[in-house]
């Protein structure tokens, strides 16, 4: 399903950005969600979305990627999952002083196309209690800071990243190639 906000250049050569009404629809769901349905406040979203869709595909125009939504469920189930599970960890390690860590640092291995995807999986792992994205190797893989290096955290990390691959695809098909 192709999107609407792809840029297109004019006359000029210069990018010109397509009316971007998904990215208005988002965001329009986003106010009614922050304001409540039944707020008069309604009208005054319907601008501000047309103007913040606007400029988001203005400043952040279409890349190549898009998301696959069951993918994107997937990922978004599979990070509450593990929210949970690291959060009750680090819960135990607060209520128990007696277990006993190894924080340390593990590097991972990405295929993930583009810096803003890279930087979303970044973050996407740092935002799971226990693990936070640090700078990244010479060689071009990402280290992480983990609360506990005798967990699987580089297992969980490819498990993420093939999470992550399924949830978008590129222009040219699967976000692999």
């Amino acid at each position: 399903m192709k999107q609407n906000h792809q840029t297109q250049a004019d006359s000029r050569g210069e990018p010109r950005v397509r009316f971007p009404f998904g990215r208005m629809l988002l965001f329009y769901f986003l106010w009614i969600v922050l304001a409540g349905a039944g707020t008069p406040e309604l009208w005054v979203g319907i601008p501000a979305a047309v103007l913040s869709g606007w400029l988001s595909a203005k400043l952040l125009p279409a890349h190549g990627l898009r998301w696959r939504p069951a993918g994107l469920l997937c990922l978004c189930a599979r990070f509450v999952r593990d929210s949970m599970v690291a959060g009750g960890e680090i819960a135990l390690v607060i209520l128990r002083p007696t277990i006993k860590i190894k924080p340390g640092f593990v590097s991972h291995r990405t295929d993930i196309p583009g810096e803003a995807m890279c930087a979303f999986f970044k973050s996407y792992n740092s935002l799971t209690p226990g693990t936070l994205a640090v700078e990244p190797e010479p060689d071009g893989s990402l280290k992480f800071h983990c609360l506990d290096v005798r967990h699987p955290v580089a297992e969980g990390l490819s498990v993420n990243e093939a999470a992550l691959l399924r949830a978008i695809k590129t222009d040219g098909g699967d976000a692999r190639g």
